[in-house]
């Protein structure tokens, strides 16, 4: 009975973990393409020259 528990608890735990690193993935993802479109911009509002 023991076990059981202790197994339904280590699930638990690892599913939360599992949501967890996807969402921390998926924010990754989301900012990493953000940058990408807002680059162009700052670099022009700054003056920057293109890169080669």
């Amino acid at each position: 009975m023991r076990k059981k528990k202790m197994n339904q608890q280590h699930g638990k735990i690892s599913w939360g973990l599992l949501y967890v690193l996807c969402g921390a993935i998926f924010l990754e993802g989301i900012d990493v393409s953000m940058m990408g479109v807002a680059l162009p911009s700052i670099r022009s509002e700054l003056g920057c020259p293109p890169a080669r």
